[in-house]
């Protein structure tokens, strides 16, 4: 799993078999919380804009988050996820909303089928009330057919994080049809640039069904340069959308993922030095180097490059995407 601590880069560590020895450590103890709250990680991908206005937007929801296993029940978590759906889509809007259902390959091909129409079908019955009547919805299964990764190794042994990857529900709007062959460029300032910041990709992570992206912001100067709003890489902004992820070959671009009613949330501003607070994530100190990091969903099966698009750089960098 992957574990995060404020101020802090994510880390994988292993789970552990049931009765495995461990050692207590109170550091890593959380207490007063009233124990552990599960939350689904939403992210959203949209596409270029056609005449009319409208955009085409994917939502993926892994179904290890919506349902047990082998389940076509939603899980309570699963009810966040599909409120949070609202803040992608806007309520009360119109056009079609399809929600798919996807498998892995365990399993005969008929009962993934019907697996995956059960779980799209139970998706939908929960999303109608949340974006309302004016939407017409589809539901539809795909099972194992539409993997976006290898369900097993080239050597043939399995590949639990593709697996993963597969067992998903994805929440699509607006057309394939009548859009521009090419994202738009984004809008971006230069204004971090311009106060002499410099920023460089240190690259993407796979960390279970996830890509996360590195970005390294060092002040060479000798002055405390200030991260402007204008940006969108000032972590207690309310939009920070400073660093996106630009799948040309899919054509669709999002921003970080985040947990429900949380903007900024998996996004963080890092330091490994003792002179920037975490407090103080709105500078940059002179001679410091710090590290953003966000989570996104990954592309399709054989997108082997995505941009990373750094705001207040006005930098678009191509990076490869980790097999």
């Amino acid at each position: 799993m992957t574990v995060v601590i404020d101020g802090l880069q994510p880390v994988q560590v292993p789970v552990q078999p049931a009765g495995s020895p461990l050692v207590d450590d109170p550091v890593l103890r959380t207490t007063g919380r009233g124990g552990p709250a599960p939350e689904p990680v939403t992210c959203a991908l949209v596409g270029p804009e056609n005449a009319d206005g409208t955009k085409k937007t994917v939502i993926r929801l892994p179904s290890d988050v919506l349902f047990a296993f082998g389940s076509a029940e939603l899980s309570p978590a699963a009810r966040a996820a599909i409120e949070a759906v609202d803040d992608e889509i806007d309520s009360g809007g119109s056009g079609t909303v399809t929600i798919e259902g996807h498998t892995d390959s365990v399993g005969s091909d008929p009962d993934n089928q019907s697996l995956a129409e059960r779980r799209a079908a139970a998706v939908r019955a929960a999303l109608e009330p949340v974006l309302g009547a004016s939407y017409r919805y589809e539901s539809v299964g795909f099972g194992e057919g539409n993997p976006v990764a290898p369900n097993t190794n080239p050597d043939g042994s399995d590949n639990p994080d593709g697996r993963a990857l597969n067992r998903r529900v994805e929440i699509r709007t607006g057309t394939e049809e009548a859009v521009p062959a090419t994202l738009e460029p984004l809008p971006s300032t230069t204004d971090l640039a311009d106060a002499g910041l410099v920023a460089e990709v240190a690259g993407l992570e796979r960390h279970g069904g996830y890509l996360m992206a590195r970005v390294t912001v060092r002040n060479p100067t000798a002055e405390t340069i200030p991260l402007g709003r204008e940006s969108g890489l000032t972590p207690i902004s309310a939009e920070p959308d400073g660093l996106t992820l630009a799948d040309r070959t899919g054509q669709l671009r999002q921003k970080p993922c985040h947990l429900p009613g949380r903007d900024y949330a998996l996004y963080y501003l890092a330091n490994p030095s003792n002179e920037f607070a975490v407090e103080d994530t709105g500078i940059v100190p002179a001679g410091a180097e710090i590290t953003f990091w966000a989570f996104y969903a990954p592309p399709a099966a054989g997108v082997s490059s995505v941009d990373i698009e750094i705001g207040g750089f006005g930098k678009t960098v191509p990076t490869p995407v980790p097999s």
